[in-house]
Order: structure tokens, then C-alpha cells, then sequence
């Protein structure tokens, strides 16, 4: 999808409404829906800011994330790894 981030946006929405769609037994028991609280959580260190942002405007629920912050817990290799 390259740097076009309304392409990358809209396939975020439609593989969150396809998980969506699928019967509860079948999904991951850590992972909650966007209509029960769950949010998206994306990457906002360069492109991802501004699909971030968007998605906020249309009322999604997003957990911002900065790949490029320290680690915390020096036994992970990189933020993306750390646990929430």
C-alpha cells in the first residue's frame, strides 16, 4: 500500500469489521472488539500519526504508540515487544 494512508486506513476498518463479524468463540479471548472498548493501537512514529488522527475523527477508539521511545525493560528487543 506504499505511504497512501487512506488505503492503509480503510483496510484497517475493514479487517477490524471482519474480526468483528466472526463468532466470539472464534476470537482470540485477549482481543476485544472496537464495540466492546477495544481500540486500535497503532504506531504513530511517522505515517501512522496521521492515520491515527483520522481514525479518532471518525470516532474510533485508538491507543497511540511511539515505536521510538526508550525501552522500559531492557529483557524486550524494542517498544513493539514491551507489554501493555
Amino acid at each position: 500500500m506504499g505511504g497512501d494512508t487512506t488505503r492503509i486506513e480503510r483496510a484497517l476498518i475493514d479487517l477490524v469489521h471482519s474480526i468483528e463479524a466472526r463468532p466470539k468463540q472464534t476470537r482470540r479471548p485477549d482481543c476485544r472488539s472496537v464495540a466492546d472498548g477495544g481500540s486500535f493501537i497503532i504506531d504513530t512514529t511517522g505515517v501512522g500519526k496521521g492515520i491515527a488522527d483520522h481514525l479518532v475523527t471518525k470516532g474510533y477508539s485508538v491507543t497511540y504508540f511511539d515505536s521510538s521511545t526508550p525501552l522500559q525493560d531492557k529483557r524486550y528487543g524494542n517498544p513493539r515487544a514491551e507489554p501493555t
